[in-house]
């Protein structure tokens, strides 16, 4: 069973930061005590420390190394010297570095990895906040069970997936004003994902429905966080033959993100009779999300645009939405750019000449917006 990587601890900084005393001292007070602990001379390990400016033991023999201790045996040594204080605050270092990592493996699509570490997490969870009928539940959990339903989808583990959700959703009963929006609208959105796997698609609607409601609450309806959403049920309306619902909601994704990142990427703003939205995003501005989550932003758009082509109405200007969604693509690749992701440079170039070819010449404002994406996607350098 993988668990998380960062379960030792430097003893040098544990003595110094935890118990205020030389590591000299403390290293007498492990060997007295037989804790547990490792020595290593490592010299990767021994950089490491060093780099974060903590230096190494020289041994008799004159070899530079450092010793490692598990948490096991941090957590003991606190106990054991009544330093009852810091046990709960170590306990949440450790469940928020457990809690990073399976994130990361989730965001990398490595549910397998994430998974352990996930269920691990609950574990710690449940042992920090243990049930007590005498107070609420902790609202503390829900993340984690989030976090566990999630890596148990990963890997096809809907039952199990299923009863995580559950377990959230009764928190949020139980305590209702302990969880906020952006926490609820991601377990209705994994609950719609979950439901729309098994092909029961208005369960997962309505669950969707309820993501883009709390999304809307937490950030406004036509933020582009909210966007997710409006995306997620289109695809199932899609799925259902319902192409009307589906055109609606894809015109809404494109919508939103084509003021956004016109004005993040491009410091412009939308003039009359070219904004559809009443949102105002502050110019050059960062989109208000991970690279991971611009990227299925960027996903989302390009499948509207195939959707408003197949099925949009030309009369409602359905096929300069497709422009647009192209565009907004293009921007939003070209922000990862100006972030440091050079190697999206070539895409958002030809995502911004694709559209700058579809916009009719009298759309002034989109054909001027495409010539500005490219000229600053010309003048960085490529990977």
């Amino acid at each position: 069973m993988r668990l998380p990587a960062r379960q030792v601890f430097v003893m040098a900084e544990v003595a110094t930061l935890l118990f205020e005393e030389s590591p000299v001292m403390f290293a007498k007070f492990l060997r007295a005590n037989q804790y547990p602990r490792k020595h290593t001379v490592e010299q990767s390990v021994v950089d490491k420390c060093a780099s974060l400016g903590i230096s190494g033991e020289t041994s008799s023999g004159g070899s530079v190394g450092v010793t490692l201790l598990p948490a096991t045996t941090v957590e003991a040594c606190l106990l054991d010297r009544r330093r009852n204080d810091l046990v709960k605050p170590f306990k949440l270092s450790l469940l928020k570095l457990a809690s990073q990592e399976a994130k990361r493996y989730i965001a990398n699509g490595d549910f397998e990895s994430a998974l352990p570490i996930a269920l691990d997490v609950v574990k710690r969870g449940q042992d920090i906040y243990p049930p007590d009928p005498k107070i609420p539940p902790a609202v503390e959990l829900f993340p984690m069970y989030l976090l566990a339903a999630e890596a148990n989808m990963g890997v096809n583990r809907d039952n199990a997936a299923e009863d995580f959700l559950g377990l959230a959703s009764w928190l949020a009963l139980r305590d209702p004003e302990g969880v906020g929006d952006d926490l609820r609208s991601r377990c209705h959105a994994l609950t719609g994902r979950l439901r729309q796997s098994q092909g029961r698609l208005e369960e997962a609607i309505a669950a969707f429905a309820e993501d883009t409601y709390h999304r809307s609450c937490a950030w406004g309806p036509e933020d582009v966080r909210t966007s997710f959403g409006y995306w997620n049920m289109a695809t199932c309306f899609a799925t259902m033959g319902a192409w009307s619902k589906s055109v609606a909601a894809c015109r809404t994704v494109v919508d939103v993100w084509f003021e956004a990142t016109v004005a993040s990427a491009l410091g412009e703003r939308l003039g009359e009779g070219v904004k559809r939205t009443q949102a105002s995003t502050p110019l050059e501005s960062e989109l208000p999300m991970t690279r991971t989550r611009v990227l299925e932003g960027v996903d989302a758009l390009l499948g509207a645009r195939e959707t408003l082509l197949a099925r949009g109405d030309g009369l409602l200007g359905d096929d300069l939405r497709a422009a647009d969604a192209s565009l907004a693509a293009g921007l939003a690749l070209l922000r990862l750019v100006m972030g440091g992701d050079v190697a999206r440079r070539e895409r958002a170039t030809e995502l911004a000449d694709r559209a700058l070819r579809e916009y009719p010449a009298d759309e002034v404002q989109r054909v001027g917006l495409a010539e500005q994406a490219l000229a600053m996607a010309a003048m960085i350098d490529g990977p």
